[in-house]
């Protein structure tokens, strides 16, 4: 998925996981794949090695 196509923030990820108990982790959590894997492309993007809410 690309959000912000051809913008110069634009941001690829994927909406998919393989890993079922990842999975079954993040909807513990409540969260969706894609959203974490739009967090994780971010976070690698900016080169942070952790963050918070404030962020």
């Amino acid at each position: 998925m690309i959000e912000s196509v051809g913008e110069e923030e634009e941001l690829r990820f994927s909406y998919r996981i393989d890993d079922k108990d990842f999975m079954e982790k993040l909807k513990k959590a409540k969260i969706s794949v894609k959203n974490y894997n739009k967090l994780y492309a971010l976070v690698n993007r900016l080169k942070l090695n952790d963050f918070t809410i404030k962020d």
